[in-house]
């Protein structure tokens, strides 16, 4: 710790770190969470509110029957605490030469999970924090990988197959990314609710593909290789051999795509399932895709699992980052947002299995 950064009044002072403490114990509502996430000794942490709430003068937590909440002069204090911290992190810009406020955060998502994840993520950050900037930006699932190991952004949130996680794990941890997993999916058609293929309760991708097809723009037919061999971290980490379920579901059904002539392209998948319901088209979604909006009428789509793709279509959402020390506090903030929402997530209805908790 450093005893030179503290704001000193009189007889009294108070370590700037400590106010960061105090807005992660606030954020967690339990002082041995707190302590967990920021990597201290319970006993440690619990001793330096103490130091602080000594050095105000009045107590900034009281006990709970679920551990802890803000007192009245808390909730002032951490107002005020959370824009000293955050004064503090551009003065330390403004000593290193860069000039203005807090670079804000950056997050890389997949279209369809960020269609569905960027307001409740943003919502629930922002129980946290009044200020800062968040920026949700579109990237295509296969490139959000190299961005982050280019430093380009921390935080990424894509689809991956369970398999082409496993083969990235340790080449990206040599890296200090991670990749932690946070929901379980699938492919499904998606079909009008008079769809003839709704009477099976398997759908085969070549059959489906005979259809009028809705695709979302970003859905990719053709694996790029170029893309893919941005994901080497100093060997091959990503299947380069076509064997990933990724690279042979967008090789299958683009020859089925092309042969047939018969697919259309809409801007998002919200407009996709307006097609599915309005020209009886079909399609194919994963099931976070489908239920993104809460308020869709099941009863105006027919959802059916997938069969002759590998692995019966699996893929699942994860988020990257980089190592914790290496991020921002208000970063480590909203990647436990991250985490905290996908695994409030309650399975859809027509799921074959619960998503990963």
């Amino acid at each position: 710790m450093n005893t030179e950064r503290c704001i000193r009044s009189g007889e009294w002072s108070i370590h700037l770190e400590h106010f960061q403490y105090m807005l992660e114990i606030d954020r967690c509502r339990s002082i041995s969470a707190a302590a967990r996430s920021l990597g201290l000794v319970q006993t440690t942490l619990s001793s330096i509110v103490k130091n602080v709430e000594s050095a105000l003068g009045f107590p900034i937590f009281q006990r709970t029957p679920n551990g802890v909440a803000p007192t009245v002069f808390g909730e002032q204090f951490l107002t005020l605490g959370g824009e000293i911290h955050v004064r503090f992190e551009e003065l330390l810009r403004l000593k290193s030469g860069v000039s203005g406020s807090i670079d804000p955060i950056h997050i890389l998502c997949a279209p369809s999970i960020n269609l569905g994840a960027a307001l409740p993520l943003a919502q629930r950050f922002y129980q946290f924090f009044n200020y800062g900037t968040l920026v949700f930006e579109e990237c295509p699932r296969l490139e959000i990988l190299p961005q982050i190991l280019q430093r380009l952004t921390n935080i990424g949130i894509t689809y991956l197959t369970e398999e082409d996680a496993k083969r990235l794990e340790i080449p990206l941890a040599h890296e200090q990314i991670y990749l932690k997993l946070l929901y379980r999916d699938r492919f499904y058609a998606f079909l009008p609710p008079d769809s003839p293929l709704g009477t099976q309760e398997v759908v085969d991708v070549h059959r489906l593909c005979e259809e009028n097809v809705a695709v979302a723009t970003n859905f990719r037919f053709i694996p790029d290789r170029e893309h893919i061999n941005l994901l080497d971290v100093g060997q091959s980490c990503f299947p380069s051999d076509g064997n990933s379920l990724s690279l042979l579901f967008d090789a299958a059904v683009s020859r089925q795509y092309r042969s047939a002539g018969r697919f259309t392209s809409f801007p998002n998948i919200r407009i996709v399932k307006r097609a599915v319901e309005e020209q009886k088209m079909v399609s194919i979604l994963t099931g976070y895709a489908i239920c993104e909006d809460q308020s869709y009428p099941w009863s105006k789509a027919c959802i059916r699992t997938l069969s002759g793709i590998e692995e019966q279509g699996k893929i699942n959402i994860y988020v990257c980052y980089h190592a914790k020390e290496r991020l921002r506090y208000q970063e480590r903030i909203f990647l436990s947002c991250i985490e905290e929402y996908f695994s409030s997530l309650t399975p859809p209805p027509f799921a074959t299995e619960e998503p990963s908790r």
